[in-house]
């Protein structure tokens, strides 16, 4: 905000604490302002003792003012990054013998500082981006024009919270800027150029060349505040269309795709004697999806083409105004080129003082233009992390109409319900096809192994689950020839169903165990070969055929009205002579099977001989 207060030393000067009530008049001050970006300005002052100044500077606030020659002023508060202590060889600054140098940033640059992993859940981006500002307490206010849908997962993924903010910010299309005001400098988030105001107390910029200015700064005079010395216009080639393509895993079949309008490069200016003619085929073909299945449409594709063209058209020139800043409006008077005078967002300044000579340099860019960020650099994390399913106590499986589960990241320091620590993420499962597959559901307080699809870590997947000391390997080790499954009753039980492998040499064995009912559904026929023996029975009541025929009689049950189920039953029956050879154990086979019109029939040392599909089990 600018004021108007009594003229002081200079036109620009320090202020601190640990000054005291005076500011320090500032010698020397180059600075860079620039949209979506911290300031940073590097300011020298002299001083009598810098040692004794450092240590009470150090982290500390300060405001840099910057007075115009009509009294008007521009403050911008910060924090001292840095300091460092120097002299001039040319003798002593206003009296002093050493010069103190202090880099000015805002508070929001010192988020860089600190980096974590976390997650935000069901959170609209301001939602997000203000949680992160008010942790540090910086002041910030929104300026926009849309609203922002909650988004269900978005990480912060060992990144920086400037970072974080700066990106999500950029993902939705929003620009931030500062704003002075009387006590702090308040961080501007803008979705719209619309919005945007003058600077505030700066003069009209005038463009008309003066002397030996011919579009350039090649002349030594200081530059006047209302003046804007070779002033130009840069365009850029940029792509000129976006197209927008995603996957819905709940949707498959139907293609999800947004497309930007295409925008025809403009021709330069009435005036200009080649005009710039459109260029096909500069599209960009977006397919990963950053973005949320039901806002796949135009709107996000356009917004991404005036992201990606927001260089495209870039206006340049210099001046002696003092309170200019990225963020707010500028207008041009008595340019050469009609065309060029109108009103422009300033995007980048770039400051230069020395003793009482002041200069700027701005960038901008037309206001009658979309103005967003440049797109932010896609994040690709190309790595695994090990997470724990996680779910509502008292349960020990939680999951979702897809087979989904929830997982907690061990880098994740919330604290809180287990019910709500992710969203639900998709299980690989060795196969799934259409109503056929593979089915193993992740249950609460396993250790699985995520990845995250394209390389974006709000995409997580589970790959797997993996052993560890509280979830072992469920067959003994080091004995490391048996291999199988085994599940475990739930809840709360300590049963299991199994189906194991021992592949010992001399010993092998496939073990099959039901914790209670075994059943079985041959829809045609079902084949038993035994090499020695048939055990059959229940309990202690173990009956033995050492030969090479059984028949077992199967009775229907009424298990089911569709599907003939039965239920086995006893019946054995004594070896024929001569049926010790597989061969003549296979004929044995079909010829009961053709005796029996072709019944399906079951072989163990033989045949078994059944009617319509078998249920065993007890």
């Amino acid at each position: 905000m600018q004021t108007t207060t009594p003229p002081s030393d200079g036109p620009i000067s320090l202020s601190a604490a640990a000054f005291g009530a005076d500011p320090r008049p500032v010698v020397q001050l180059s600075g860079v302002e620039e949209v979506s970006h911290p300031f940073r300005f590097v300011v020298h002052i002299g001083v009598d003792d810098p040692r004794a100044l450092v240590d009470r500077l150090l982290g500390m606030p300060a405001t840099l003012t910057l007075r115009a020659s009509n009294g008007a002023e521009r403050r911008i508060h910060g924090v001292v990054e840095r300091a460092s202590v120097g002299t001039y060889l040319a003798g002593n600054i206003d009296g002093h013998e050493a010069v103190l140098e202090l880099v000015l940033v805002p508070q929001l640059a010192l988020l860089g500082h600190r980096t974590l992993s976390r997650v935000f859940q069901d959170m609209a981006m301001p939602a997000a981006a203000s949680s992160v500002l008010a942790e540090h307490r910086v002041a910030f206010r929104w300026n926009a024009a849309h609203t922002y849908p909650p988004r269900e997962y978005c990480v912060q993924y060992r990144e920086s919270d400037l970072s974080f903010i700066e990106r999500i910010a950029a993902e939705a299309g929003i620009h931030y800027h500062f704003a002075d005001a009387v006590e702090d400098t308040v961080l501007v988030f803008c979705d719209a150029v619309s919005l945007l105001k003058p600077v505030p107390g700066a003069p009209q910029l005038n463009a008309r060349p003066l002397g030996d200015d011919v579009g350039t700064m090649a002349s030594d005079r200081p530059l006047r505040e209302d003046q804007a010395a070779g002033f130009h216009v840069t365009r850029r080639v940029a792509p000129t269309s976006v197209l927008m393509r995603d996957y819905d895993f709940e949707r498959p079949l139907l293609e999800l795709r947004g497309k930007s309008a295409p925008i025809a490069s403009p021709i330069l200016h009435e005036q200009s004697s080649i005009p710039a003619q459109p260029t096909p085929g500069l599209s960009l073909y977006e397919h990963h999806g950053e973005y949320e299945e039901s806002n796949v449409d135009g709107v996000n594709a356009t917004i991404l083409l005036e992201q990606l063209r927001h260089d495209a058209e870039v206006a340049t020139g210099d001046t002696g105004c003092r309170l200019l800043a990225p963020g707010f409006l500028i207008e041009l008077h008595d340019h050469p080129i009609a065309a060029l005078n109108e009103a422009y967002v300033v995007t980048r300044v770039e400051h230069t003082y020395q003793r009482t000579r002041y200069q700027a340099r701005f960038h901008a860019v037309p206001q009658q233009k979309p103005y967003r960020p440049a797109p932010p650099e896609r994040r690709v994390v190309q790595t695994l992390e090990s997470a724990t399913v996680t779910g509502p106590a008292g349960q020990e499986i939680h999951t979702d109409e897809h087979g989904r589960v929830r997982v907690r990241f061990h880098w994740d320091l919330r604290s809180g319900s287990e019910e709500r620590t992710s969203c639900f993420v998709r299980v690989l499962q060795p196969w799934a096809g259409s109503g056929w597959g593979s089915q193993f559901i992740p249950r609460i307080g396993m250790e699985v192994l995520v990845s995250f699809l394209g390389g974006d870590p709000d995409r997580p997947v589970v790959l797997g689950s993996m052993v560890n000391a509280t979830h072992p390997h469920p067959f003994p080790l080091p004995s490391a020839t048996r291999s199988g499954i085994r599940t475990s009753s739930t809840p709360n039980a300590r049963g299991y169903n199994e189906l194991s492998f021992e592949d010992a040499a001399g010993a092998e064995e496939l073990f099959l165990r039901a914790e209670r009912d075994l059943r079985e559904n041959v829809q045609n026929d079902r084949l038993v070969l035994e090499g020695r023996q048939v055990r059959a029975g229940s309990g202690e009541d173990v009956r033995r055929v050492a030969a090479a025929r059984a028949w077992i009689r199967v009775h229907v049950s009424q298990v089911s009205p569709v599907r003939e189920r039965c239920r086995s039953r006893e019946g054995l029956v004594g070896p024929p002579a001569g049926a010790s050879q597989d061969r003549n154990r296979e004929q044995n086979w079909r010829e009961a099977r053709q005796a029996q019109g072709g019944r399906r029939c079951n072989r163990a040392t033989g045949a078994k001989r059944a009617r319509g599909a078998c249920r065993q089990g007890g």
